[in-house]
């Protein structure tokens, strides 16, 4: 895979539309990238709304290992769209963004909210972003739920966590006061942190 490769999952990405709050160029390419690294377990979202996040996660393993993407979503939205829309059920809008970036066969969705889905998981996961609801509580809950299977040398990435109150305080918590990473970094609205091995 080639620059080709990147600038038509740019193209994919912004076709799945730009709500407040998406992932950004910069954030969706720093996914891309991460994903395109995974090796040795699979990339688990938590929260997918229409797709953005599952095309450039889906996209960056496409390009390297073809390790799986469950994107966790039940697609009836958060209380926060719920106020701006209404009833919400996003999963056909999901499922056509990914088969229209031809990611069917990489991209598993996971129709449950975090606590459903995560009751009987197994899969190591070498790369989670969590990006569900952004009160401190779900944040709290989607890292606790998740994290206990991020493999030594994966990457946890918090989305929202520089302007949204919830997960910058979770990222406080569990980054910035634990030792349980090795390497921290930021871009734009992204927080990501890399686990220590062992």
């Amino acid at each position: 895979m080639n620059d080709n490769h990147l600038q038509e999952t740019i193209r994919l990405a912004n076709a799945v539309g730009d709500p407040k709050h998406a992932v950004t160029a910069n954030e969706g390419i720093f996914l891309y990238n991460r994903a395109k690294e995974c090796s040795k377990g699979v990339i688990v979202e938590i929260g997918s709304w229409k797709g953005r996040s599952a095309v450039w996660l889906g996209r960056g393993s496409q390009a390297g290992f073809k390790r799986e993407v469950y994107a966790v979503d039940p697609h009836t939205g958060s209380p926060e769209h719920h106020r701006l829309y209404g009833k919400i059920w996003t999963l056909p809008v999901f499922q056509k963004n990914i088969e229209r970036a031809g990611l069917s066969n990489i991209v598993v969705s996971l129709v449950k909210t975090s606590e459903e889905a995560s009751k009987d998981w197994k899969e190591p996961i070498e790369l989670l972003f969590i990006d569900g609801r952004h009160d401190y509580k779900y944040v709290k809950q989607d890292y606790d739920l998740w994290s206990r299977f991020l493999i030594p040398g994966g990457i946890v990435v918090f989305h929202d966590s520089i302007r949204w109150p919830g997960p910058k305080l979770v990222v406080d918590e569990v980054i910035y006061k634990t030792r349980d990473f090795m390497k921290v970094g930021i871009i734009n609205s992204i927080t990501w942190a890399v686990k220590k091995k062992t």
